[in-house]
């Protein structure tokens, strides 16, 4: 399966956008956090879905967001 964004932007806009998510850096760190657990259902699940490399390129996005607030 394809993920809805294939850019940084795109998925920016859609997390902020469409799912109403502030990009603190607490809700950032939290969510790389838990894509870096690999025994979290949610991680499992993303990964089974999408994939490593798609997984990867998430937590970058996290970061950038991070260092943009």
């Amino acid at each position: 399966m394809k993920a809805r964004y294939e850019n940084y932007q795109q998925w920016r806009t859609i997390i902020t956008n469409e799912a109403g998510i502030t990009l603190t850096p607490d809700y950032c760190r939290e969510r790389i956090d838990a894509l870096r657990n690999d025994q979290a259902s949610s991680t499992k699940a993303l990964i089974n879905t999408y994939g490593q490399e798609h997984r990867k390129q998430i937590i970058t996005w996290f970061e950038q967001a991070m260092t943009e607030t």
